[in-house]
C-alpha cells in the first residue's frame, strides 16, 4: 500500500511539474523589437549640382519618422547610429496588426515653413514611404519629394550674367506629413534670385506638379536683359 502511494505521489509531482513548465512556456510574450536600416538617397547625382551632391544620409543625420499599425509613431527623431535609426518611443512591434504604414523624412520638417530657406527657395527634402509585414526589418531608402529645374547657358553669354529672376507661380500651402502628400496654391510673387556661376549652370527646386509655366529673366552687367 505504501508503494502504490509514493507511486502515486510521484506521478502527481510529474504531472504538476509538466503543468507548470507547460503553462510557463505559452505564457511568455516574445519581444518583437523594431529594426531600422538604410540610409541611401536616389536621384540628383550630378556631383556639380548646387542643389545636391550626397547619396547617402549622413552617420550623424536625424529623421523624422511617422507610422501606424503595427509601429506607432507620430514623429519621432531618429538618428543614424552605427548602421541603424534609433529613438523610436516605442521599440517593439504592435502584435495586434499584421503590416505597419510609416513615412521618414530628411532633413526634419514640422510644417510648409520648414521647406523653405530665407532666400523663399525650397529645400531639398527627400523621403521614404512603404508598408511593411509584421517583424520585417524596414530599410529606408530616400526619394526626393520636389522637382529639379535646370538651366544651362552658354558660356559666352553666361559671362556677361550678372545674376537669373525665377518666378515659380504656385507656393507650397499645405504638407500632410503623415502622407508625404502637399498642396499649392497661386502666388505671382513667388520670386527666387541665382547669382551668376561659373559653370554655366543654375539649378533650383519646384513642386512636383503638373501644368506649371516657369518664367525667368536674365540681367546681364550692362544692365539689360
Amino acid at each position: 500500500m505504501k508503494i502504490k502511494s509514493l507511486l502515486l505521489l510521484c506521478i502527481t509531482l510529474l504531472i504538476t511539474e509538466c503543468t507548470k513548465v507547460g503553462i510557463s512556456v505559452n505564457n511568455l510574450s516574445e519581444n518583437h523589437n523594431i529594426t531600422i536600416t538604410g540610409n541611401s538617397i536616389s536621384g540628383f547625382m550630378d556631383k556639380d549640382s548646387r542643389i545636391y551632391d550626397m547619396s547617402r544620409i549622413p552617420e550623424n543625420g536625424s529623421i523624422i519618422f511617422y507610422s501606424n499599425g503595427g509601429i506607432k509613431s507620430e514623429g519621432d527623431i531618429l538618428s543614424y547610429i552605427n548602421g541603424e535609426w534609433t529613438g523610436l518611443t516605442n521599440n517593439q512591434w504592435n502584435q495586434d496588426y499584421e503590416s505597419a504604414s510609416f513615412i521618414a523624412y530628411y532633413p526634419i520638417i514640422r510644417d510648409v515653413n520648414d521647406l523653405y530657406n530665407d532666400d523663399g527657395e525650397l529645400i531639398d527634402v527627400v523621403c521614404c514611404k512603404d508598408t511593411i509585414s509584421f517583424g520585417e526589418t524596414i530599410n529606408l531608402s530616400f526619394t526626393h519629394i520636389f522637382t529639379k529645374f535646370t538651366i544651362n547657358i552658354e558660356q559666352e553669354l553666361n559671362n556677361n550674367i550678372e545674376l537669373i529672376s525665377i518666378n515659380i507661380p504656385q507656393k507650397l500651402a499645405n504638407i500632410d506629413l503623415t502622407t508625404g502628400k502637399y498642396s499649392t496654391t497661386a502666388d505671382n510673387n513667388n520670386l527666387i534670385t541665382l547669382n551668376r556661376n561659373d559653370n554655366c549652370i543654375y539649378e533650383f527646386l519646384i513642386p512636383s506638379i503638373s501644368g506649371m509655366n516657369i518664367s525667368f529673366d536674365i540681367n546681364f552687367n550692362d544692365n539689360t536683359s
